[in-house]
């Protein structure tokens, strides 16, 4: 028994196209030369193919031809599921760090993120209120050093070469006056955590 190409068709899309055909032919238009579909081989493989067809000026018949396009829809659809991963992982890291500036927020005292060069990277609101600084003043531009008066900086980097000079651990609490924006001092206990491998 010879195959029409409309046989080789997948049977969803075969009525898709009909259904088409139907509406066009009561509405009127052109009919297409171009229609992407899924066909099945003699083993019921499914391939995502684009029919194109010509008719030629000087014959009756309509020459079809056929591409396979099934590793690039793998591959278009492969990529739309690795952007919604992507999306969703998005959308839990924006979420983390709202809690996360949050809890930094609202710790209730004067909390800052430092960085290894000593510039502070994050500052909550009653940091500021402690400085006289705002967040955009601070932020990137300003290190934890500046807010420490001379002589009790000199003080700690003393005592720091000192202990590490035994081969013993910094401390993690340290008593200073503290320097703010109008040049006024306020003596202030600070507490120092560093996470592990940080």
């Amino acid at each position: 028994m010879q195959k029409k190409l409309s046989d080789l068709i997948y049977k969803d899309d075969l009525r898709r196209i009909q259904r088409f055909h139907a509406k066009r032919r009561k509405m009127g238009g052109t009919t297409p030369t171009e229609y992407e579909c899924k066909m099945v081989d003699k083993y019921d493989n499914i391939k995502h193919v684009i029919i194109r067809f010509n008719t030629t000026q000087w014959h009756e018949r309509i020459m079809a031809t056929i591409e396979d396009i099934t590793s690039r829809k793998q591959a278009k659809s492969a990529l739309l599921r690795s952007i919604k991963r992507l999306r969703q992982t998005t959308s839990r890291l924006t979420e983390s760090q709202k809690r996360y500036q949050n809890l930094f927020e609202n710790t209730g005292t004067a909390t800052i993120l430092v960085e290894k060069n000593m510039r502070i990277s994050m500052a909550n609101s009653k940091f500021c209120e402690l400085t006289g600084f705002t967040k955009k003043e601070i932020t990137g531009t300003k290190r934890l050093s500046e807010f420490i008066e001379r002589k009790n900086l000199f003080r700690i980097r003393r005592f720091h070469t000192k202990q590490k000079e035994k081969g013993l651990p910094l401390p993690t609490e340290y008593e200073c006056l503290f320097v703010g924006k109008s040049r006024n001092m306020k003596h202030v206990v600070m507490k120092i955590y560093t996470p592990p491998w940080q």
